[in-house]
């Protein structure tokens, strides 16, 4: 992974990534999506963790309206979920 860059969402300004990392809950996921797509492009990966088991179903029917991705893969461990996909 070169050019990695980790960034606080206060100074954060959306650049084009072929992998997205995204760790926090459902909530947020939410209100950030337009975000977190905006930092995709055709073929990028966005890799959702931190979600809880009881609320995978919902993020994947919420990005759903918003985008055609593939699941590449998805594990859970406790009560929580992670969720990597591919916009197609």
């Amino acid at each position: 992974l070169s050019n990695l860059k980790i960034v606080a969402r206060d100074r954060f300004v959306p650049t084009k990534a072929q992998l997205v990392f995204a760790n926090i809950l459902l909530n947020v996921l939410k209100l950030e999506s337009e975000t977190i797509l905006s930092c995709c492009n055709k073929n990028s990966f966005i890799m959702f963790s931190g979600i809880l088991n009881t609320q995978l179903d919902e993020l994947k029917e919420y990005y759903a309206k918003f985008c055609d991705y593939e699941i590449i893969n998805q594990q859970s461990k406790g009560d929580w979920s992670a969720l990597l996909i591919q916009i197609k």
